[in-house]
């Protein structure tokens, strides 16, 4: 998705931009940041693991505690998405 060559995550994932984006808008006083994921119920196993090994990482980076939460997206409201 993105390359940044001098950290260590050479390559970031468009859902890892949002670990980055939510620190500069939504880090609460206590250093904590709130994300909300809404998924197609087919993709929220594979998401959340994903974000389990990813969390870590950006926590020590930004020096802060994510919260993450997860809703299914109800299947009348999918969209095609397209690369």
């Amino acid at each position: 998705f993105h390359q940044y060559p001098s950290l260590k995550r050479k390559i970031r994932y468009a859902i890892e931009e949002h670990f980055v984006e939510a620190v500069e808008y939504a880090k609460e006083s206590n250093s904590n940041v709130n994300i909300h994921f809404t998924l197609s119920e087919e993709h929220q196993k594979e998401v959340a693991e994903f974000v389990n090994q990813i969390k870590p990482y950006y926590e020590n980076l930004f020096s802060v505690t994510y919260t993450i939460t997860y809703s299914i997206q109800k299947p009348s409201t999918d969209t095609i998405a397209l690369n």
